[in-house]
């Protein structure tokens, strides 16, 4: 479980620089292309969330890989989960929002699917690591007694 987690971590790294990198050659191309429409600039609101969450996922691996399991894992997928749900938020009503209030028009929100997906997923983890937090304070306290 630990070599695995070291090599999931190593490549959840690469993956965080990649869309990092991605993320800041996209801006400065569109600011070498003088890309001047507000609904390009509203649609990069989520990202930087979804890079959070990606971070904490990457961070998860590590202390995963390092068996730091009490309490750390629950914090962490909370993270996750919260900027997931609210990546997913932005991106299907907060852009469309956004872009109307920056003078683009179009519609009230944007019916992405898989936007919709990744925020019911944000919200189980957010539950789930509520019930992983509870179990490690469970085992604390279970392990005070012996």
């Amino acid at each position: 479980m630990v070599e695995r987690s070291k090599w999931l971590a190593t490549a959840t790294l690469l993956v965080l620089i990649a869309v990092i990198l991605l993320f800041a050659a996209q801006v400065v191309g569109a600011d070498y292309l003088a890309v001047d429409r507000p609904f390009f600039y509203a649609s990069l609101l989520p990202m930087p969330l979804y890079i959070f969450a990606i971070g904490a996922v990457w961070r998860a691996l590590v202390a995963l890989s390092e068996n730091r399991r009490q309490g750390v894992i629950g914090r962490l997928l909370r993270r996750v989960g919260i900027a997931l749900f609210i990546g997913s938020l932005l991106e299907v009503f907060g852009v469309a929002l956004l872009a109307q209030l920056l003078g683009e028009g179009g519609p009230l929100f944007i019916f992405d699917l898989t936007a919709i997906t990744v925020g019911v997923l944000g919200a189980g983890l957010t539950i789930f690591s509520r019930h992983l937090s509870e179990a490690a304070e469970v085992r604390r306290e279970l392990d005070e007694f012996v």
